[in-house]
C-alpha cells in the first residue's frame, strides 16, 4: 500500500504510490510518477506537507477510503454550482437594500430554490451517504476529509461526512441521517447572500457584525422555503453558532450536554442536529490546512475541542468525536519502541488498517530493519492481539 512520507524526506528515486488528486476531480500527478525535485516544490507550493509513496512489500495490502475522490469530487462540483448561483442571485438583490434582506430573500425564492439542493446536488449527497451508511464500523480521519482553494463549499462536504459519522455512532434512525446530512451541506447557505468586502474584512463595525450574525436566520429562511427540505435541516443553518451555555447566536440558546438521541420539547433549547453540526463544523475549522499525516495537528485540534467541551460544545458529542478519529491514520509510517523481541525493535512500518474498537491500536505491517534494509517478508501484527508492542510516528 502507499506509505505516507513527509515531502522534505522523499527523494528523486521514489514513486508516487496514488494519484494527487484535488478536491474537484483535477489530477495533478499520476501513481507511478517519480517524485523529482521540481514536483516535489511545485505541490509544496499548493500546500501538500506530505505525499503517498510506493514502498516495495506493501504491494498486497490497500487503503481504504472512507469516502471516494469520485464521490467528493462529484459533491464539490454540484455544491460550487449552488454557490456561484444563489451567490448571483444574492448580487442582483443585495443592490435593493440590505436592511430588508428577509423580504428580498421571500421574493426571490423560486430562484433561490432552482439552486438549494437541486437535482445534481441531491443525488450526490445521497451518493456520499449511501457509501458512509454501508462502512460497518465508524472511523473518521483526514483521508475522508479533503483540502480546497476554495473553503466555502468543501467546509460544507467535509462537516456533512464528520456530521454523518457522529450520526452513525450514536446509532440514530436513517432518516434522521439523511436530514442532519443535508442540513450539513447548507449549514453556511446564508453566507452567499453576504457583501464580499464583509467576508473578506479582518475587522467588522458593530453593524456590519450584526450583518454577519443574520447569516443564520438568513440561511434558515432559504431553506425553510424550500419544500424539499426538512425544518430539522434548515435547523442546523439557524443554529450552528448556538453554544451550550447560551452565549451564542442568534437566540442564546442553551444546550444540555445530553447525547443527540431523541428530540426534546423543551423552549431556549438547540436542536441535537444543530448540536452535531457546530461540533463538525469546529474540527473542520480546527483542522482545515491539515495533511493527512500531520498527527501532531490533529492531536492538537482534539486537546482544543475537550477544551470547549461543556461550555461552548455538546460533551458528549465532542467524547464520541474523540473517539473515532484515530491516532495513527492509516498510511502513517510507524517504528517499533518496545517489543519483547528485541530483533524487530526499531523496525519500520506503515498502519495498514483502523481498529475501531482500539482506536490507538491499529493493524500494521513492518518492512523495513533498523538498518533501513527491506524485509524479505513483511511482518503483518494487530496490535490488540500483541499489547506489548507500542509504536510512534515517524516524522
Amino acid at each position: 500500500m502507499p506509505v505516507r512520507y513527509n515531502i522534505d524526506q522523499i527523494t528523486d528515486d521514489m514513486v508516487l504510490g496514488e494519484a494527487v488528486v484535488q478536491p474537484t476531480g483535477n489530477m495533478l500527478l499520476n501513481a507511478g510518477y517519480g517524485i523529482t525535485e521540481r514536483y516535489r516544490q511545485r505541490l509544496k507550493e499548493l500546500g501538500y506537507r506530505t505525499l503517498l509513496v510506493h514502498e516495495p512489500g506493501t504491494e498486497n495490502v490497500l487503503p481504504q477510503d472512507l469516502v471516494s475522490s469520485h464521490l467528493t469530487a462529484e459533491l464539490t462540483t454540484s455544491l460550487e454550482y449552488t454557490q456561484n448561483g444563489i451567490s448571483a442571485i444574492a448580487a442582483r438583490f443585495r443592490e435593493e437594500s440590505l436592511k430588508d434582506m428577509h423580504r428580498l430573500i421571500f421574493e426571490h425564492r423560486n430562484d433561490l430554490n432552482q439552486f438549494i439542493m437541486n437535482a445534481s446536488m441531491l443525488r450526490a449527497a445521497e451518493n456520499i451517504l449511501n457509501a458512509l451508511m454501508e462502512e460497518p464500523d465508524v472511523v473518521l480521519n483526514l483521508a475522508a476529509l479533503k483540502n480546497s482553494a476554495n473553503a466555502f463549499f468543501l467546509d460544507s462536504v467535509n462537516v456533512a461526512i464528520t456530521a454523518i459519522c457522529l450520526a452513525k455512532k450514536f446509532n440514530l434512525p436513517p432518516e434522521d441521517i439523511r436530514n442532519l446530512g443535508i442540513g450539513a451541506l447548507n449549514y453556511h447557505l446564508g453566507m452567499l447572500v453576504l457583501p464580499p468586502e464583509i467576508l473578506s474584512a479582518e475587522t467588522l463595525t458593530d453593524e456590519e457584525r450584526k450583518l454577519y450574525h443574520n447569516h443564520t436566520l438568513f440561511g434558515y429562511l432559504m431553506l425553510s422555503q424550500n419544500r424539499g427540505i426538512a425544518t430539522t435541516s434548515a435547523v442546523c443553518a439557524l443554529q450552528h453558532h448556538e453554544y451550550q451555555n447560551g452565549s451564542g447566536y442568534p437566540g442564546k440558546l442553551k444546550g444540555g450536554n445530553r447525547p443527540p438521541l431523541r428530540d426534546i420539547s423543551q423552549m431556549h433549547t438547540i436542536h441535537r442536529f444543530a448540536e452535531i453540526v457546530t461540533v463538525a463544523d469546529t474540527y473542520n475549522t480546527l483542522t482545515r490546512g491539515l495533511d493527512r499525516g500531520d498527527i501532531h495537528g490533529i492531536q492538537s485540534a482534539m486537546e482544543k475541542m475537550i477544551k470547549l467541551s461543556g461550555e461552548i460544545l455538546n460533551r458528549e458529542i465532542v467524547k464520541t468525536l474523540v473517539n473515532i478519529i484515530p491516532i495513527y491514520p492509516v498510511g502513517t509510517r510507524v517504528r517499533v519502541i518496545k517489543a519483547r523481541d528485541p530483533e524487530i525493535l526499531r523496525y519500520a512500518g506503515v498502519v495498514t488498517k483502523d481498529n475501531p474498537k482500539a482506536i490507538s491500536r491499529p493493524e500494521i505491517l513492518l518492512y523495513q530493519t533498523l538498518g533501513k534494509q527491506k524485509l524479505d517478508r513483511p511482518i503483518s501484527i494487530d496490535l490488540i492481539k500483541y499489547q506489548h508492542i507500542e509504536i510512534e510516528p515517524i516524522l
